[in-house]
């Protein structure tokens, strides 16, 4: 299949069809013989030549918890422990899945939607909205059906009907229901691990991304990346070693003033350097800068 994707990439270079982007996925374009072109989705997640991740973190130990990057887990009691045996490691010695953790999280969120009180029984709220939804839900059809049981199929309806695809609320009505009908055990798990990585990661992640893409599309511009790279650097290198510990917890206002003052007077290869045509940059650009500067300190606090 790796041969066949490569061809298809020399191929589309050959043709002058560029990689096409949507939905954040990557096509490669296959011009057909009557002339129209096929989309062929890039399944794969990277053809890099190494065996590693993309990154390699270090591998930390404290008690009974571990961490390598964005991965943390704890030891499971019920597995023995390890006897500080890293080396020796196997998946069945990790709480993969916390049911403590899953249950409160579910609840917590179902009971803040309104559509379970009391811990666990379907609300008034959501027996309404299931009678008028687009495709209707019989609640003395279920209870006939599906017994004590009834109320984790609805949630599994008000899931598919009502809520909001990926939305924090489609997640748990998704899983919660999945979890007591005894569903596929492995779609559960990549739903509740997808979801704790959104809730961690995904708003950094997406703010990173679109910084990305605006400096590659700058570098891309006229050659003033390496301006910029000198700009960034300069106030990271001031920030790092002047920014309060708790800088996190000062306004955007307040740390934009403390390096508009170094910036004002910063001197780069060609004179001033945080200023264009003879104008100070303005307030937008460092706040740009300022948002970067936050997510590169929280990645680095978290990995």
């Amino acid at each position: 299949m790796n041969v066949i994707i490569d061809l298809l990439k020399l191929f589309a270079a050959d043709d002058g069809l560029p990689v096409v982007e949507r939905a954040g996925q990557s096509f490669l374009p296959m011009r057909l013989d009557d002339g129209r072109v096929f989309l062929l989705p890039q399944h794969s997640l990277g053809y890099e030549e190494t065996l590693d991740f993309p990154d390699h973190p270090q591998l930390e130990s404290f008690s009974r918890f571990l961490r390598a990057g964005i991965s943390i887990h704890e030891i499971s009691i019920e597995g023995g422990g390890l006897d500080n045996d890293i080396e020796n490691l196997s998946y069945k010695n990790l709480n993969l899945f916390n049911r403590e953790e899953f249950l409160v999280e579910c609840v917590y969120v179902l009971m803040r939607a309104g559509w379970i009180h009391n811990g666990d029984i379907i609300s008034e709220k959501l027996i309404e909205e299931l009678s008028s939804a687009k495709e209707t839900f019989s609640v003395s059809n279920a209870k006939s059906r599906h017994g004590g049981s009834w109320g984790y199929h609805a949630l599994e309806f008000a899931a598919n009907n009502i809520a909001e695809p990926f939305s924090r609320l489609w997640y748990v009505a998704s899983m919660y229901s999945l979890y007591w009908l005894g569903g596929d055990v492995l779609s559960l798990g990549y739903l509740w691990c997808e979801y704790k990585m959104k809730m961690r990661f995904e708003k950094m992640a997406l703010k990173h991304t679109e910084i990305v893409k605006k400096n590659k599309e700058g570098g891309m511009k006229g050659g003033r990346g390496k301006l910029k790279s000198d700009r960034y650097n300069a106030l990271y290198h001031y920030a790092n070693n002047n920014f309060p510990k708790n800088f996190h917890e000062y306004s955007d206002d307040h740390l934009i003033k403390l390096v508009k003052k170094i910036a004002r007077k910063a001197e780069g290869e060609h004179g001033p350097l945080f200023y264009n045509r003879g104008k100070f940059l303005s307030t937008k650009w460092f706040s740009d800068w300022l948002s970067e500067y936050r997510i590169k300190r929280t990645l680095k606090a978290n990995i």
